[in-house]
This record gives structure tokens, sequence and C-alpha cells, in this order.
């Protein structure tokens, strides 16, 4: 496959990715992802005293006192990452908590090394 791009699945995944990356916010997000940033607060609401307390990822909410941004711009972001396939979704209860998708963003990235290179 190495330098082939006619396969319009691979210039989808690659575009997609490029869009994800394209946001100064998304960038942050990823940044705390990696940084193994958690919420600090259980899906019932009540304050955690233990970081290993809380579920892997990050929630909404999180972000939206973060970045003092609406929710529905945080959701925006989230969705565009998403739809990239570089972050997961784990859902306990009503929340939704999302963190990067190691396996799946190596994926893109060697797939965009075998295109390009």
């Amino acid at each position: 496959m190495k330098g082939n791009i006619t396969d319009d699945s691979i210039i989808d995944k690659i575009a997609l990715f490029g869009k994800a990356l394209s946001d100064p916010k998304r960038i942050e997000m990823l940044k705390m992802f990696a940084e193994n940033k958690r919420c600090f607060e259980k899906s019932d609401g009540t304050k955690v005293e233990n970081k290993e307390e809380t579920p892997d990822g990050i929630c909404v909410c999180h972000f939206v006192n973060e970045f003092d941004m609406a929710q529905s711009k945080v959701s925006y972001h989230i969705k565009i990452l998403k739809d990239a396939g570089i972050i997961k979704e784990t859902v306990v209860g009503k929340w939704r908590y999302y963190d990067i998708d190691f396996e799946k963003f190596n994926e893109i990235l060697d797939l965009i090394k075998n295109v390009f290179t």
C-alpha cells in the first residue's frame, strides 16, 4: 500500500483525522486525555477523594468548566474527535466519559506514514 492514496476509505480516514487536529481546543482536549486527566466527580455527582475512583476518561462537563465553553460546543468537538476514531466513549449510568483511543490513534498515524512515505 506504500504511496497508494487511491483508496477512498483511506483518504476519508486521513481527512477526518486532519479535521480533528485542525482546532486548537481539540488539541488541548487530546493533550488532557494523553496526560491521563480525569473528572473529579462520580456519576452520582459526589466529589472524588482519590483519582483512582473515577472512571477512565473525561466527561463533557469537565471540559465545559476547563474551557469555559458551552456544553453544546464541547459536544461538537467531542463528536469530531469520535468521528475521526481517535477517542472512545464509556457510559456509566447517565454519564458519558471520553478518552483517547491510543490503538486507533496509532493506526491512523501508521496509515498516514504508509501513504506518504
